[in-house]
């Protein structure tokens, strides 16, 4: 800096800004970055992928064994002419059960169309329309069958699938367990206008069973389900209607409308809407929130430091039999600095029985890794109440390596009391590009204090390559 001679009042000149000048960390003696290992990676071809894991997991619980062992297989190649290839499999030999999926996506045909399609175990298609719930979701169908999908540009969906559905199972592989009967959907979404979309779909399932018991005394379900949905965005705003119409074995048609509204305003997000449920809809051959009416309001904000959100919902029971009351939630989250969060939140029920939940939290980053502490608190007007404390640690690790550990202690009294630990691990390696390891145990000890106490202490295991 150079010495100045004072000026008059009035005639201040702002000082001069050093000259900015470019620095090197360590003035340019860091040791250069090892040359990169491509392995056996070639660049001829079709783009691919191919990955093959290994489990076997090992659960004790208070001495029944349960062991599951298997493999998972996928396969991706990209072929120029007919879109994008894929296999998923898994072969289970304990218990033995096996799963195949083989997609197609992307097909390119003339005039903007494309296709996609599956074939073995999927889950059933819907159209955005439905996938794009806030209030109320509409459930897509495990199947055994085949589907299709046909898209135009952006303006036009067309899609079926039909099939046996099932449950998947199973603990780190899956499985799938055969329901019975067959479930055909179909639907299409269309763009009427620049903003404004329509869509429909249908679902219809014949001898269902209620469950995996063959011999289930509820028997079969045949039902068949109507759904339509019509969607506005103008700006900041987006406005969609929706109604359903469902009868199940030769019970009288069900109706239910809702309708969905969300705002954006800066960093202030607004969801908002009603609903009418008549009891016992259903779509497909699973049955959805019902005997509902009433109305919900959701906001939350967002900025680098502070993140809440705050919600209510009035909810009254159609026939008189269900459920009536009033339901406010809410969280908060602030930021401190890099390293530091800290917030909480509650929900309240006013309802025959009310209740009350409420927890909060802090996670730190530190030289140890990423840690969290939370408390959560329960209690009902029944008697029922619960604490538990969980630490939750990402543990720093040399490259290619990972360790996360979480540490829970918790108490319950609902007629009797109960009080838990647990305790869980889980982490994996990187041997090679093409290699890795992963594994997790668990530690669970259950104690119930009454005329006769009780425990357990179940542990599972699981590791995968």
């Amino acid at each position: 800096p150079a010495w100045a001679q004072p000026v008059a009042a009035g005639n201040e000149e702002p000082a001069a800004s050093p000259e900015y000048e470019d620095r090197l960390i360590d003035a340019g003696n860091l040791a250069p970055l090892p040359d990169a290992d491509d392995g056996a990676y070639n660049s001829q071809g079709w783009p691919r992928a191919w990955r093959v894991e290994a489990f076997t997991t090992n659960i004790d619980q208070s001495g029944v064994i349960t062991r599951e062992n298997g493999l998972a297989l996928s396969g991706r190649p990209d072929t120029p002419d007919y879109g994008g290839l894929s296999i998923d499999g898994i072969l289970r030999t304990r218990p033995s059960s096996s799963i195949f999926t083989l997609w197609q996506r992307g097909l390119p045909f003339d005039s903007g169309w494309r296709a996609n399609n599956g074939a073995g175990m999927l889950n059933s298609l819907g159209i955005d329309l439905s996938r794009s719930q806030y209030r109320f979701y509409l459930p897509t169908f495990p199947i055994a069958g085949l589907e299709t999908e046909w898209l135009r540009n952006s303006d036009l969906q067309l899609q079926a699938s039909i099939g046996e559905p099932g449950v998947y199972n199973g603990l780190r592989l899956s499985g799938f367990s055969r329901l019975g009967g067959n479930v055909f959907t179909t639907g299409g979404q269309w763009a009427i206008a620049p903003g404004l979309l329509a869509g429909y779909q249908f679902a219809d399932a014949h001898g269902v069973r209620n469950s995996l018991d063959p011999v289930d005394p509820e028997g079969k379900i045949d039902a068949r389900s109507w759904y339509g949905s019509t969607a506005w965005q103008g700006g900041d705003m987006h406005l969609q209607l929706n109604m359903l119409d469902s009868e199940h074995n030769q019970n009288r048609h069900r109706f239910g409308a809702w309708l969905d509204a969300e705002t954006k305003q800066g960093r202030y997000h607004h969801n908002y809407g009603a609903f009418r449920l008549d009891p016992d809809l259903f779509w497909g051959y699973v049955p959805i929130a019902s005997d509902l009416q009433g109305a919900y309001y959701r906001a939350n904000y967002q900025s680098r430091q502070w993140l809440w959100d705050a919600g209510v919902d009035s909810v009254t029971s159609v026939s008189g039999r269900g459920l009536n009351g009033l339901f406010f939630t809410g969280s908060v989250r602030y930021q401190v600095d890099r390293s530091l969060g800290l917030g909480g939140g509650a929900s309240i029920r006013r309802s025959d029985n009310d209740a009350r939940l409420a927890y909060g939290f802090v996670d730190k980053q530190s030289r140890f890794g990423t840690s969290r502490i939370q408390v959560d608190v329960l209690s009902e007007d029944n008697g029922r109440q619960g604490e538990q404390v969980t630490v939750d640690q990402s543990w720093p690790m040399q490259v290619g390596m990972r360790l996360s550990t979480s540490l829970a202690a918790g108490q319950e009294t609902s007629g009797e009391h109960i009080t838990r630990w647990s305790f869980a691990a889980y982490g994996g390696a990187d041997r090679s590009n093409s290699l890795s390891f992963d594994g997790n145990v668990r530690w669970t000890s259950s104690r119930e204090i009454a005329t006769k106490p009780t425990a357990s202490t179940p542990i599972s295991a699981s590791i995968g390559g």
